[in-house]
């Protein structure tokens, strides 16, 4: 004989194992749900990732190299030509 407390359980375990609108199938269902969105947000980072390593490798690292041989060449070249300049003798017939 079934009493009424055992009836209970066997309808509280029926309801958490039931596929179709159980708990447990609640469960899955938000943790599939939750997995879709991670997983598109680290397609999106990754995405991000991606084309900042690409900005950085196309257009900054080249200009910062640029930049730096036109200040080298400068600092070479024409700082020279400054330092001489600014090195010669003043004459009262330039005035």
């Amino acid at each position: 004989m079934i009493t009424s407390a055992q009836k209970e359980l066997f309808a509280a375990f029926r309801n958490l194992s039931d596929s179709n609108g159980g708990i447990i199938a609640q469960v899955e269902s938000a943790n599939s749900r939750l997995t879709q969105s991670l997983e598109m947000q680290e397609d999106a980072v990754d995405a991000l990732s991606h084309k900042l390593n690409t900005d950085v490798l196309c257009i900054w690292i080249p200009l910062i190299l640029a930049a730096a041989l036109l200040a080298g060449l400068f600092f070479q070249y024409g700082g020279a030509r400054l330092h001489g300049f600014c090195s010669r003798p003043v004459y009262a017939a330039w005035l």
